[in-house]
């Protein structure tokens, strides 16, 4: 599984070795979650952006890229 699409729409890509700091500084936002007792838990899936996702192009450049680093 590379990608994601969440109940509401989002689609996120994974994001894993040297991915994880290539998303970070493009300002992706991590996958993070409440679990039942309250503490805060990620995933390894990062919120595609609009832009991006307006784009499908660069989102298809974006995919193929993140799946380089599975």
């Amino acid at each position: 599984i590379f990608s994601v699409v969440m109940s509401d729409g989002t689609i996120r890509l994974k994001g894993v070795g040297e991915m994880v700091s290539v998303f970070t500084a493009h300002g992706w936002e991590p996958w993070v979650y409440t679990r039942k007792d309250g503490a805060s838990s990620s995933m390894p899936y990062w919120t595609i952006p609009d832009d991006i996702l307006d784009d499908p192009e660069t989102a298809s450049q974006w995919a193929r890229r993140a799946l380089t680093f599975l």
